[in-house]
């Protein structure tokens, strides 16, 4: 009651019933307690205060389920009313600077870089998503639109020049963790560039008494922390809070934020009247207006002169999102993507390495009926391991590309590695971060697809190509590289990574028999290797999946006694087969619920068995032993046996007939699904 009336400043209809609950059962059993002379009460009274306190609750339950129809309205109403007024202000001071006269003169900055009273900010439209004519495209991905020319206007708080070429918007939340990573990443960067950066910071707390978007109030604290921020920079001192709150860490709560308010030197006459104010300030409605039509649905967000960066990007990402973009403002000529394609009698591309000159298929392989890989337009690409990529290069005369290959195809130029230590994807970026040019461009590729997703067929989207006529080579699926066990890892990264689908990205968590329907590859040569003829037979997808109605595929783990467990071992009982790995935190959940079922129907043919795919046994079997499993452990470090069930995550579990046919799967903890699942078991044993 307490957090509501005084924290965040919202009643809530079921809450306050619950308060009435709570006070009656302490009541009642007060009374009860007292009746009875301070004994322990009899078997009666057992049955008598808990009937009393049900019948306040169904009370209590009835009026709510008639009230809270209502309380859904009013609260969607007052939703609506609030971005109503955002949009309000926001066109306001678009109508405002339209009709103010253009300063030949930068407007000044003080020096923790808030505007200086009365100075013009800079104006967009509200709600445009712009870039030069022709070169950008804008789509709205899970994180939000890819490309938006966010308005920045006097309100904002602002730190470096004005004119400078390059202004990197952040919105952020105070109390978000992820966002104080962040922070902390692009802090040398306001050093590194502060005569050529403007930074802008803009409020979206995810909670909803500041920001009608959200349903909830997921950081309880969020928006008393953006009030404070604000009212430390009518005073010219936002950053230096901004700083505080994200450095020190704090619990957020009125005497902290005071606390730091005064430390940083804030007039806290002036101060404490700005935060006892509950209305959200002006700047924080129309910051979570613009947020809300960015269509963010979380934070940190990054827009890089318009370009979306996601997430806790890296020092070097942002280095190179800032880089490029100065580069673009230096020099205005957008780059042009070549008409010329690979053509499909030749069916590869030269390319500069760090070694020298090599090939590499233009298409993502597949590979046909005899084993050979193939690398021919407008076909679904193979989705296999790292030893079925390698063996098939090798049938087709090519050989796996190698890491330092696959990258200098995607960026353009040659990778270097510079730090030594056998990885080119964590030193600066030599050429072009995205296979297509320097920024991400949703629509593009194949990427931001879901879960649910699945790849396309190669080169089916002609502007996902490097300049050089290689396609594909990220946001569709993650492929194999590396010349030997070694160095193998997936490079690049699948279709489910928006933003993230960057020539800068490794994978290298599973062993080597990882395969499911987001890993691919190509092949790379020392010279051109010929095409196939035209009279190849119909080539092979090469999809696995372990689908529900389909045997168990053929599977090879070593159980813990050091016997072989194959498909074979799956016939004449009710088997669940499940996948785990030691830094799998639901697996923790998962296997032990399994124990108590495998101990309720052993008895009744069932067997369960648990495999874990750590690339390093060892930390499986640790894992599982400080579990206590009383079922069948088995360990298969290559990922094999996960890659024949096309598993893509952990825990995956399966449940398999008496004849060896996949009846179930199940993906991840769910209450719901587990016990589907479980009844499914449940119905097998019993036919």
């Amino acid at each position: 009651a307490y957090i509501s009336s005084f924290v965040i400043g919202a009643y809530c209809v079921w809450c306050i019933g619950m308060y009435a609950v709570n006070i009656a059962t302490t009541v009642l059993a007060a009374v009860g307690y007292r009746r009875l002379g301070g004994r322990w009460p009899q078997l009666h009274a057992f049955v008598a205060i808990p009937s009393l306190v049900g019948l306040i609750v169904a009370v209590f339950a009835v009026s709510a389920a008639a009230t809270l129809p209502v309380y859904n309205q009013v609260r969607a109403g007052m939703m609506t009313e609030r971005l109503a007024v955002a949009q309000a202000d926001i066109a306001a001071a678009d109508a405002a600077a339209a009709q103010a006269p253009v300063a030949d003169e930068p407007a000044a900055v003080s020096a923790e870089g808030a505007l200086a009273p009365g100075a013009a900010g800079q104006i967009h439209p509200a709600g445009t998503v712009r870039g030069p004519p022709g070169t950008w495209s804008e789509r709205v991905t899970k994180k939000g639109r890819t490309f938006y020319d966010v308005p920045v206007t006097e309100d904002d708080w602002i730190l470096g020049p004005r004119d400078a070429p390059v202004t990197v918007i952040e919105f952020a939340d105070f109390e978000c963790g992820y966002c104080r990573a962040l922070t902390r990443n692009i802090k040398p960067l306001k050093e590194k560039y502060k005569d050529d950066v403007r930074w802008v910071f803009k409020h979206y707390p995810l909670n909803n008494t500041c920001n009608p978007i959200f349903r909830d109030a997921q950081h309880p604290q969020a928006c008393i922390a953006a009030k404070a921020a604000d009212c430390a920079g009518d005073q010219g001192l936002f950053w230096p809070l901004h700083d505080r709150i994200y450095d020190e860490n704090l619990q957020l709560n009125d005497e902290n934020l005071a606390k730091i308010a005064k430390d940083v030197g804030v007039d806290m006459a002036k101060w404490q009247p700005c935060y006892a104010d509950k209305t959200p300030t002006r700047k924080l409605r129309t910051d979570t207006a613009q947020g809300a039509f960015a269509r963010l649905a979380g934070t940190p967000r990054l827009y890089v002169n318009g370009h979306l960066l996601a997430g806790v990007a890296a020092t070097e990402v942002v280095d190179y999102y800032i880089a490029a973009a100065l580069k673009q403002a230096r020099e205005p000529k957008a780059a042009v993507i070549p008409d010329q394609v690979a053509a499909p009698d030749q069916p590869m591309v030269a390319v500069q390495g760090a070694d020298g000159t090599f090939w590499i298929d233009a298409w993502e392989a597949t590979i046909d009926s005899s084993g050979r890989a193939l690398s021919v337009a407008s076909v679904r690409p193979a989705e296999v391991s790292w030893y079925e990529a390698k063996a098939a290069c090798e049938a087709a005369g090519k050989r796996l590309c190698s890491e330092s290959e696959w990258v200098s195809a995607c960026t353009g130029a040659a990778a270097i590695d510079n730090d030594k230590d056998d990885d080119v994807t964590d030193d600066a970026v030599e050429g072009n971060l995205f296979p297509y040019g320097p920024f991400y461009e949703g629509g593009r590729c194949n990427d931001d697809a879901g879960e649910d997703g699945a790849s396309k067929p190669t080169g089916s989207m002609p502007e996902c190509r490097t300049p050089s006529g290689v396609f594909d080579l990220s946001g569709n699926l993650a492929e194999w590289t590396g010349e030997d066990e070694s160095h193998g890892l997936l490079s690049g990264t699948d279709y489910r990574y928006g933003t993230k689908a960057t020539c800068m990205e490794r994978y290298r968590r599973f062993g080597l028999g990882y395969r499911n329907t987001t890993t691919g590859f190509r092949c790379c040569a020392d010279r051109l290797v010929a095409g196939p003829s035209a009279a190849t037979p119909s080539v092979d997808a090469h999809v696995v999946a372990a689908d529900i109605g389909s045997p168990a595929p053929a599977f090879e783990a070593l159980t813990a006694d050091g016997v072989k467990f194959t498909e074979r071992d799956l016939q004449g009982k009710v088997s669940i087969i499940s996948f785990f790995a030691s830094w799998c935190g639901p697996c923790r959940r998962e296997l032990p619920a399994l124990n108590e079922f495998f101990a309720a129907h052993s008895g009744e043919g069932l067997q369960i068995i648990a495999i874990g795919v750590d690339t390093e046994a060892q930390r499986a079997r640790d894992f599982a032993e400080s579990l206590d499993l009383k079922y069948t452990l088995a360990y298969d470090e290559t990922a094999v046996s996960m890659g024949r069930f096309g598993v893509r995550g952990m825990p995956t579990a399966f449940v398999v007939d008496r004849k060896g046919v996949i009846q179930a799967r199940l993906i991840g903890i769910n209450a719901e699904k587990t016990n589907v699942f479980k009844a499914k078991a449940i119905e097998l044993i019993a036919r």
